[in-house]
């Protein structure tokens, strides 16, 4: 199985998880690079025989010299947490930059590199209401950005001045369907941009159309 394919910076490579093992009844997926043609695919990430966790949605620094990375604990402790990682993406050890308590995921590196835009308990079995933070690539400045309702998956604006994200007004069990929102980087001015009948989840920005 091969998932969550982001071409590098310079459009010359792809960063995916691949499941490598099935260990007593757990998954073990690694981050993986490759050529964008396909060629050269290497693995970055669980390289010790002995893991027993899961490496997940893996995001390119803008200048393609990290990768930021969810790892996800099934029988690793603390299990059923998860937390962000940075490793090097030519390989290297990851540095763990998220608390384990967070259980952050979905990770999104800003424009500029300052910052990686995530979401508290995405994919871990919890009970708590999931909201948007931003961090530094070295672990400090945690930041929350959003406190009233669940709030996912967010991403940055090309020029990194604003968020979009999802919002649904309850928590957990809420009986109501998310609506896309937008915010500043710094946590202000939010305001609804869709809002329908449906879900609506998974924003991204697009780029502007050509002049002509």
């Amino acid at each position: 199985m091969n998932d969550d394919p982001q071409y590098s910076p310079d459009g010359r490579q792809i960063v995916y998880t691949r499941l490598m093992h099935v260990r007593s009844g757990a998954l073990v997926l690694g981050v993986w690079v490759m050529n964008a043609d396909g060629s050269n695919p290497h693995q970055i990430t669980q390289l010790s025989a002995s893991a027993r966790s899961e490496d997940h949605e893996p995001a390119w620094s803008p200048n393609g010299k990290n990768v930021v990375f969810m790892r996800l604990n099934d029988t690793a402790a603390p299990a059923n947490h998860q937390a962000l990682f940075v490793v090097a993406s030519n390989g290297g050890r990851p540095r763990r930059i998220t608390s384990w308590r967070l259980n952050a995921g979905g990770p999104n590196w800003s424009p500029n590199g300052s910052k990686i835009l995530f979401q508290s308990y995405r994919d871990c079995s919890c009970s708590q209401t999931s909201q948007v933070y931003t961090i530094a690539p070295g672990g400090s400045g945690v930041k929350r950005l959003t406190s009233a309702g669940r709030n996912i998956e967010p991403n940055w604006s090309p020029d990194g001045k604003k968020i979009v994200y999802a919002h649904q007004l309850g928590g957990i069990g809420a009986n109501q369907l998310p609506a896309l929102w937008s915010m500043s980087a710094n946590g202000k001015n939010k305001r609804p941009l869709i809002q329908s009948n449906r879900w609506d989840s998974e924003p991204d920005w697009g780029t502007a159309p050509p002049t002509s």
